[in-house]
């Protein structure tokens, strides 16, 4: 072969070798360029490119599959978390995500409900109201559990992907079984503590008659003291009668009826035990259902609680009937103006014997409350600043 054909040779191949060489860079910069197309895309949450298949018809049809699944990695990503945010927002329980700066990442409408809170952006918010669940929030750890106030507490942790942990606080409210438990104790406390009065003051009493009725000594101040001990005995003994035979709730006979028109009764009631510049005013619910209870209980609750108003120097009665979409419990609210319950007080009021009048025995809302736990309701005081109010529930029919 001669020397110039050898040398045309070797151009030919050389120019091929270049030729190759640049054409491979530049397909595999192009599938490069394609996937950073592709990477930059799914960084905005854009899972909608796609490359055409009239060249390079193999890769891009790849690229297109990658694409693809993708994008129904990111979707159903998206439906796993609405799908947990829907649950989560439906939850009875109360629950805040919380970074390692005390900042609130996640809170779900039942933890705003329960705190009573639009919105809570760090735990600091919860320091003038709820003194008690931040300093647990600030010093807490995972894995712990405590009551505090009205709610059962538990806390778990959790790391994000960039490794920033964070902790979870769920709040149960408990103040219904709370409520339950205070009612079955002062219930059995107070069947006790009459059954034991009244195992002292018989012999008491006996022992007194029998002195009176054979005393025939000439010093008056003897038998002076002993009808006052007796006198004062028998007083006692009565009034303990008369708180058994108050607090012995009969079992409830329930019935279907009107609540709106029993509240119209216990009005027309009401009125009649005051002067006629006392006001009321009620609230109906359009269209409204009737509740299922024993309807003499609940009217003697309503009763009781119109009544402490008017002792209490009100003016205004106000009542509202509710019948929450969402619950199978009928709402009452009944506020007035009168006197205001102390702050410091409010927490003793269902205490039995407790009262804050002058006179009276302190039995009435302790009875009230476990009336209304006998139908299945609840009582609570709701607030007691300018405006006492108080929440009765009862089983709607």
């Amino acid at each position: 072969m001669m020397l110039g054909q050898i040398i045309v040779i070797c151009v030919i191949l050389s120019l091929l070798a270049v030729w190759g060489a640049s054409w491979l860079w530049r397909h595999y910069s192009r599938v490069g360029r394609r996937l950073d197309r592709i990477i930059s895309s799914l960084d905005a949450y854009d899972t909608t490119l796609r490359f055409p298949l009239t060249h390079d018809r193999r890769i891009n049809k790849s690229l297109n599959r990658i694409a693809d699944r993708l994008s129904e990695l990111s979707r159903r990503a998206a439906e796993r978390d609405c799908y947990y945010e829907a649950i989560i927002s439906q939850i009875a329980t109360g629950v805040l995500v919380i970074d390692s700066k005390n900042y609130v990442v996640f809170a779900n409408e039942r933890a705003l409900t329960l705190l009573d809170r639009p919105a809570i952006t760090n735990v600091t918010a919860l320091g003038d109201r709820w003194k008690g669940l931040y300093d647990f929030i600030l010093t807490a750890t995972p894995g712990l559990s405590a009551q505090i106030d009205r709610f059962a507490v538990k806390t778990s942790s959790f790391s994000r992907q960039d490794g920033e942990p964070l902790m979870i606080v769920t709040l149960d409210d408990i103040s219904l079984q709370l409520e339950a438990k205070s009612v079955d104790t002062w219930v059995e406390m107070s069947r006790v503590l009459t059954h034991e009065i009244m195992n002292g003051i018989a012999p008491v009493l006996s022992i007194t008659d029998s002195l009176m009725m054979r005393y025939d000594g000439g010093e008056e101040y003897m038998l002076t003291g002993l009808r006052t001990v007796n006198e004062a005995t028998e007083g006692l003994k009565n009034f303990v009668e008369r708180y058994n035979r108050f607090t012995r709730v009969a079992r409830p006979v329930p019935e279907e009826f009107d609540i709106c028109s029993l509240v119209d009764r216990c009005i027309a009631m009401s009125e009649t035990m005051t002067d006629s510049s006392l006001k009321f005013t009620v609230d109906r619910p359009i269209p409204h259902r009737h509740v299922y209870a024993d309807i003499g209980q609940i009217q003697q609750v309503i009763m009781n609680l119109m009544k402490n108003a008017i002792e209490a120097g009100a003016s205004t009665i106000g009542v509202s009937i509710s019948f929450p979409a969402d619950s199978n419990m009928a709402s009452m609210v009944i506020e007035n103006d009168g006197e205001p319950i102390p702050d410091d007080l409010q927490a003793h009021i269902f205490t039995p014997f407790f009262t804050t009048k002058t006179t009276g025995s302190g039995i009435g809302l302790s009875l009230s409350r476990r009336i209304m736990k006998e139908n299945g309701g609840t009582l609570t005081l709701v607030s007691g600043s300018a405006v006492t109010r108080f929440l009765l529930s009862m089983p709607v029919a």
